[in-house]
Parts: structure tokens; sequence; C-alpha cells
């Protein structure tokens, strides 16, 4: 049971790590308020490449109390699942001396044995306010 455990902090800190957006030039350093970041969140954008295990995700619904609703599809069919974010996330580990920082921090259970955890940056483009990490990118309705 403790080997387990031992297994999945590595496979957290692995997908943390492919997540999180690498430098945060493209956040617009604006602050934004949680109503400006409720609501449904739908996905522009999944780069693939690399990655064969990213959920495919169709849209993020930020609820109220840092509740958020997940629509996935996978070999089930699609389907909803419940997960939590907060606005502004940081984390450092001091060995061996690892930040993780981002504006959103997504996280979800696809499945009783898998945690996901997204970790993104906002920002505006073409008027429009989007979250971004290496892999997703989501535009709000």
């Amino acid at each position: 049971m403790n080997q387990l455990k031992h297994i999945a902090a590595i496979a957290l800190l692995f997908l943390m790590t492919c997540c999180i957006n690498q430098g945060s030039e493209k956040s617009s350093g604006k602050k934004y308020t949680t109503a400006e970041l409720i609501g449904k969140w739908k996905l522009i954008s999944l780069d693939e490449s690399g990655h064969t295990s990213l959920p495919n995700i169709g849209f993020i619904q930020l609820l109220n109390d840092s509740a958020a609703e997940i629509q996935m599809q996978d070999s089930t069919g699609v389907r909803k699942v419940s997960g939590k974010w907060q606005n502004g996330f940081k984390k450092e580990i001091k060995s061996p001396d690892v930040k993780f920082e981002s504006d959103i921090k997504i996280s979800f259970r696809p499945a009783l044995n898998e945690s996901v955890v997204i970790l993104l940056q906002l920002s505006e483009e073409n008027g429009k306010t989007v979250m971004t990490s290496n892999n997703y990118k989501f535009e709000k309705e």
C-alpha cells in the first residue's frame, strides 16, 4: 500500500508537469474575480502530441463554491464528472526546487483509481477570455 502511494505521487507530479503552462508570459497579469470565471468554458483546441492518456474534455463548467462539472468522453461514452477548481494556485516543492503556478487549477477523478489536475493560464484573445495549458485551450461562452 505504501508503494502504491509513492507511485500515485510520482504519477501526479508527472501529470502536473505535463499540463502546466511553462512560463507565464501568456498570462495577462489581470486578476479575475470568481464571478468573471464562473460559467461554461468550451474546448477550442486539444494538443495530444506525445500524450495518449489525456482526458477528452468537451467543456468545463465552473460553479459556485469551487465546484466544477467536466464533460468528457471515454470508452464508456460521454459523461459528466464532478471536480473542484481554484482561482490562483501556487505550490512549491523544496527538493528538487520545483514551483507550480497557475491562474486556475482544476482537479477531478474520471475513475476511482485516477486523478487529474490541470493547471491553466488566463488571457484575452480577440476580446474573449481563454484558459490555456500545454495541451488544452478553453474559451468562455
